[in-house]
């Protein structure tokens, strides 16, 4: 656990031998999640939703019977231990060849989202669906306002 200003943030979760049949979105997992422990538990299936967000994940342990979250490919390196599948170092989707990635607008970036996911980002200056909307900065005296932005 990390201390970041007045809360705590969770970078690890051992769920390890805890008898789970299934991952639960109520875990609520978040970008700062580093490591994940769900081996040795009686999973059939790994719901690959629950990962999305997770870009900080460069850890995970998994049952022998399952696949590393988005694809064993997704990691750089994936080994086969007597008691789990430890899937380590997150491999980003974007502009990597033979892979699809999201195709993102001109005036945006690929940006990792998870084990095999990725989203668009818009880049500074853009904002608004498909980062369309370009971002103006008007200034009167000594008011400024972004605009779409109200001021």
């Amino acid at each position: 656990m990390n201390k970041t200003g007045n809360s705590d943030t969770i970078v690890g979760l051992d769920l390890g031998n805890c008898s789970l049949n299934h991952l639960d979105f109520a875990l609520n997992l978040t970008e700062s999640l580093n490591v994940i422990d769900i081996s040795q538990n009686p999973l059939v299936d790994l719901s690959q939703e629950i990962f999305r967000g997770l870009s900080g994940l460069w850890y995970i342990a998994v049952p022998l019977n399952l696949s590393c979250p988005g694809g064993n490919d997704t990691w750089g390196n994936v080994t086969k231990t007597s008691s789990a599948l430890i899937c380590q170092d997150q491999n980003s989707a974007c502009g990597t060849t033979g892979n699809l990635t999201l195709l993102c607008p001109e005036s945006s970036m690929c940006a990792p989202d998870g084990p095999g996911y990725t989203k668009c980002v818009c880049a500074p200056g853009f904002t608004g669906y498909k980062c369309l909307r370009e971002v103006v900065i008007l200034c009167q005296f000594w008011l400024c306002c972004r605009v779409p932005f109200p001021c």
